[in-house]
């Protein structure tokens, strides 16, 4: 019940395309870990009782930069890389950027409360992850 992204997800549209990706489980970013390519995803995604991570992020060398348009809902913050913001030793640096559509136009038939409210936002991070 994982789902397994091992290419780039791009939109068409940047102005109309929508995209959600649900798992039970995890959603997993595929890549090989001597490899070093950024990657590019547009897509909301919701792993139900897992996490958004890229596998084996803490081996090999940097792998470039994950570029994520949209946004990421998780039961727990998975890594996709090690080091610091500005200096990565294995995985991905992250450039993720928030698709402000999905507030109005939503994934067809993806789960929602109906109305957003921000309450808190608190990031904790993870020691040694990016």
């Amino acid at each position: 019940y994982d789902v397994h992204l091992t290419n780039n997800l791009v939109y068409a549209d940047m102005a109309q395309d929508v995209l959600g990706i649900v798992a039970k489980e995890d959603i997993i970013v595929e890549s090989r870990t001597n490899t070093n390519q950024d990657r590019t995803i547009h897509a909301t995604m919701m792993a139900l009782n897992g996490s958004f991570f890229v596998d084996k992020y803490n081996s090999g060398s940097p792998r470039g930069t994950l570029h994520l348009f949209g946004g990421i809902i998780q039961r727990t913050r998975g890594p996709v890389g090690t080091g610091s913001a500005s200096q990565v030793s294995t995985g991905y640096a992250k450039n993720y950027r928030y698709d402000d559509k999905l507030i109005t136009k939503p994934p067809l038939n993806f789960p929602n409360t109906g109305e957003v409210y921000i309450v808190n936002i608190n990031d904790k991070g993870a020691t040694g992850s990016l």
